[in-house]
């Protein structure tokens, strides 16, 4: 076997060194390439691309970052899979190094990935994309991504500091989103501060969570999925934690009784029009942070319709 080399042709026996050279190399759109990785690696990957007029640059500073679809690069394969785990390893590392988003993710075709840990991405620049979003994941897809069994922690941006969904559908099955922190910096001239929205996720667009899913917040409270209104997470399994454990800590947007924080998946994939047994079935293992200005003893929970409702 040569050793690893992105000169190499990207084989068994002649392995690349960094994924993102792997990825490429995935040139045909006719193709669904699937990846292997033995062992751990220190990068930032970035699958596909998009124009530089692709972002809305007014959101920016309000944590809403939106992406225009139109301007997202049609992908150079028909679906492109990462398997982590390869070899004699449980699960591959992809450390971000601090220097930026762990995986920037734009695609028009299916993206999956599994036994890979996202960790160590550090996203607090406002000066270049993705402006602060999205430490570990950042998806703007008009596909979907699907990750399985894998882990997104000890990640940092303003918003998102695990993962920032801006555009599309990004499924999470037996997975784990820990330790992960959304922070705030000042703005200049004395306009106050800005970023500190959704530890673990922000979700503007579809959060779908399956099976075995840990999303806890830690004892500093940081590791929340942020909701803006309108927004859920959304149910698409029977989700196997015990009654008494939390999966998740929602943070929403504004508190008001009947505000819909989450959904559920119907028979054909798509999210119901209506709530039925996944949300009631599930609802009770997810909290409410708290408002931070509240004066009053009003505490927030979320009921059997998924919604919130005052105790």
């Amino acid at each position: 076997m040569k050793e690893a080399s992105d000169e190499n042709l990207g084989s068994i026996l002649s392995p690349l060194k960094t994924l993102q050279a792997a990825i490429n190399k995935c040139t045909d759109s006719s193709t669904n390439y699937i990846i292997r990785i033995d062992g751990n690696l220190t990068e930032n990957v970035t699958i596909g691309s998009v124009d530089s007029n692709a972002i809305n640059a007014s959101s920016i500073s309000s944590g809403g970052l939106s992406f225009s679809s139109s301007s997202i690069h049609s992908s150079s394969f028909a679906s492109l899979k990462i398997c982590g785990g390869a070899g004699n390893c449980a699960v591959s590392v992809l450390d971000g190094n601090q220097s930026s988003s762990v995986c920037i993710l734009v695609a028009t075709s299916p993206v999956s990935f599994e036994k890979i840990k996202f960790c160590n991405g550090n996203n607090t620049n406002m000066t270049s994309m993705p402006y602060g979003y999205g430490g570990g994941i950042i998806l703007a897809s008009t596909s979907s991504a699907n990750f399985t069994n894998c882990q997104v922690t000890d990640n940092t941006a303003m918003y998102g500091g695990g993962v920032y969904v801006a555009l599309g559908t990004l499924t999470f099955t037996d997975c784990t989103i820990s330790n992960n922190t959304a922070s705030k910096i000042s703005l200049p001239g004395g306009l106050g501060e800005t970023g500190g929205l959704g530890g673990a996720v922000f979700n503007n667009d579809t959060f779908v969570l399956k099976g075995d899913v840990s999303i806890p917040v830690g004892d500093g409270k940081n590791n929340d999925v942020y909701l803006p209104n309108g927004k859920y997470i959304t149910i698409g399994s029977s989700l196997s934690s015990s009654p008494s454990s939390t999966v998740a800590t929602i943070t929403p947007a504004s508190y008001s009784e009947e505000i819909q924080v989450l959904a559920e998946l119907d028979a054909e994939e798509n999210i119901s029009s209506t709530v039925g047994d996944l949300v009631s079935a599930n609802y009770s293992k997810f909290s409410v942070t708290q408002p931070s200005d509240s004066t009053s003893s009003q505490s927030w929970a979320i009921n059997s319709s998924g919604k919130l409702s005052s105790e």
